[in-house]
């Protein structure tokens, strides 16, 4: 039987840990799935310890004939996620294992900047070096990101494919018609990243305070008395939730 190993920030909150788990469980027919995570949330001691620690497992893992795997699927963000990343195409150039380089952050366009800036030369390099495949989410991305990385694979998220309908309720697409919604509230769901824009929303729902608006900001991801949200709090302008399960 087949193995894939899934490389990224697996016990990390966020979006990219649920894709990962659900990857995971849910491998192809034919395949075995492993997972090691290269991020944690904390300190930047912590950071470099876990990174320090998957690079040196990942490595053993892909030295070894017996128990290397037979695909890599390496689930990136931007920056320092990214940077991270290239270490593992070069790994998987080294093995010469066939890699994906799944990416999934919101801003890698904005980071990587203009095709002939050095960071996107780089990456494209990088990437055209190891032979990985570039997947991303969605057609739109395909089409920033493709003069960026070169040519890009449109796999969307397989959150709702691999969802227990016999044991869970599918969300509602639209709110029921016999609950009336309540005014004023908005609602914000993401982790506490500055590309969620936690603080714009805050900002925004000032504004709309000292205009005479009564509105309130629910925070989910963020937890109560977070730096960004605390002043906002003691104002009345935010109640924060944190992870919701």
């Amino acid at each position: 039987m087949r193995r894939v190993l899934h490389v990224g920030p697996a016990n990390s909150p966020g979006g990219m840990a649920t894709v990962m788990r659900i990857l995971e469980e849910n491998p192809p027919e034919g395949w075995n799935a492993q997972t090691i995570a290269t991020h944690v949330d904390g300190s930047i001691l912590a950071k470099l310890m876990v990174w320090w620690r998957a690079r040196r497992q990942i490595a053993q893992l892909l030295a070894d004939s017996t128990s290397r795997p037979d695909l890599v699927h390496i689930h990136s963000a931007a920056d320092w996620s990214f940077h991270r990343k290239t270490v593992i195409l070069g790994l998987c150039k080294k093995y010469n294992i066939p890699c994906v380089l799944h990416i999934h952050s919101g801003k890698f366009d904005a980071w990587l900047g203009k095709p002939g800036n050095s960071t996107a030369v780089k990456a494209r390099k990088v990437i055209a070096e190891s032979g990985a495949k570039v997947v991303v989410l969605s057609e739109k991305w395909a089409e920033k990101l493709a003069p960026l990385l070169g040519d890009c694979l449109v796999i969307v998220n397989p959150i709702e494919a691999f969802e227990d309908t016999a044991n869970s309720t599918p969300p509602p697409t639209s709110p029921p018609d016999n609950v009336p919604r309540e005014e004023g509230k908005l609602l914000l769901m993401g982790r506490p990243d500055p590309v969620k824009g936690a603080s714009l929303a805050i900002a925004a729902t000032r504004i709309m305070r000292n205009q005479g608006r009564e509105v309130t900001l629910h925070l989910t991801g963020v937890a109560s008395g977070h730096k960004w949200s605390r002043s906002a709090e003691a104002e009345g302008l935010v109640v924060a939730h944190g992870w919701l399960p």
